[in-house]
């Protein structure tokens, strides 16, 4: 069998590290990595998977438009029998069998999160259009493959549902050294509790933010880390802030944002909808207690290892928050039982879900284009 990896666009890195970890039990044998060498000019080459071979390539350095002409003659020249993309960056036309990764399909359900301009509208249409094409749609929860099913018009049969890798950075840290040292650089006062993502509608930052302050007004004292804002967005809620208990971080590497998570009280989220759960399964596998407001992905992927709430129950949330603060114990359980939950999340679980889908797929007719 021999297989091809996209690894033209920059994203999707736990897949990516979870790929080159496979390739390296396997040696690399009869398989691809397909990049762009800025070295060669516009040149898209396939070298045999090893980390090395990564170093030489530089994504998004060509237009999308380049590498949909330019990559199925390299895909047809290189006589791999399926190309695999980590992320929706499949060309439209496809001369082998293919499968593709679809963390989330938010840009059709969210006005906020749509493309901007003309181009970027159009790349998206194209490219959930070859999504539809591919032999199987790889995704990471049962409420993600019915939101394919039904947004996309894909059948069932097509979907495959895989554990999320979460990147091997994520683990729990027993020094506390290391972690009052990590949060005194940047100025984080303790006790503090966390949050990682971005402001969009569905993330419900506004609601976090209200239940934080409530908790604050309830006589509790901590401080919120918020990881992941744009610099406008941070400005805009310190403009508003009154309370000097919010601290902005950005540009963490995965080492650094490991230790933050190891050190908060929980792991907070207010969002309304989830599809990957990425965040959450990291701050899990760091062993950090999660409060969240109940969604579907959330109950499906993080089962009893997190603190699910009813929507808009502010006082429960609260309550939670101040559980987590005051009571030791009850953080340990709430560590124990996500580090254990997280071990279906591993590397090994999702390159052996994958292989089983690739042998699948090979064992089919259906082929989306002729070479």
């Amino acid at each position: 069998m021999k297989i091809g990896f996209n690894f033209l666009e920059a994203g999707n890195e736990p897949i990516k590290q979870a790929l080159l970890q496979s390739c390296e039990n396997k040696n690399g044998k009869d398989v691809l990595i397909f990049g762009f060498d800025p070295k060669r000019g516009r040149h898209i080459e396939y070298l045999p998977c090893t980390h090395s071979n990564t170093e030489k390539f530089r994504p998004g350095l060509r237009s999308w438009i380049y590498e949909d002409l330019f990559l199925p003659f390299a895909i047809a020249k290189s006589g791999i029998e399926l190309f695999f993309s980590p992320s929706m960056d499949l060309p439209y036309r496809q001369p082998c069998k293919t499968a593709v990764t679809v963390n989330d399909l938010n840009p059709l359900m969210f006005q906020d999160e749509r493309p901007k301009g003309m181009e970027a509208s159009v790349k998206y249409k194209i490219r959930t259009s070859a999504v539809k094409k591919a032999n199987r749609i790889i995704t990471f929860s049962q409420h993600s493959k019915n939101l394919i099913r039904r947004l996309l018009g894909v059948e069932a049969g097509k979907i495959e549902v895989a554990p999320y890798p979460v990147q091997k950075e994520f683990t729990p840290v027993y020094s506390e050294q290391k972690i009052y040292e990590e949060t005194g650089k940047r100025g984080i006062s303790h006790p503090y509790f966390i949050y990682c993502g971005g402001a969009s509608a569905r993330e419900n930052l506004k609601e976090l933010l209200n239940i934080f302050y409530s908790f604050l007004h309830s006589k509790n004292e901590a401080s919120l880390v918020i990881e992941g804002l744009d610099e406008k967005k941070a400005a805009e809620i310190k403009k508003a802030d009154t309370s000097g208990r919010l601290f902005f971080i950005n540009g963490l590497e995965p080492t650094e944002k490991c230790l933050l998570l190891n050190g908060a009280c929980a792991f907070l989220s207010a969002s309304v909808h989830e599809t990957t759960c990425e965040e959450a399964l990291q701050a899990m596998a760091c062993g950090t207690p999660i409060i969240a407001y109940e969604t579907e992905a959330f109950s499906q992927i993080l089962a009893h290892s997190a603190v699910l709430l009813k929507r808009g129950d502010r006082m429960s949330f609260v309550k939670a928050m101040k559980d987590a603060k005051d009571h030791p114990n009850m953080r340990l359980q709430m560590r124990a039982l996500g580090i254990q939950h997280s071990k279906l999340f591993s590397a090994e679980r999702f390159t052996a879900k994958l292989s089983e889908v690739f042998q699948n797929i090979l064992g089919e007719r259906y082929r989306p284009d002729e070479k």
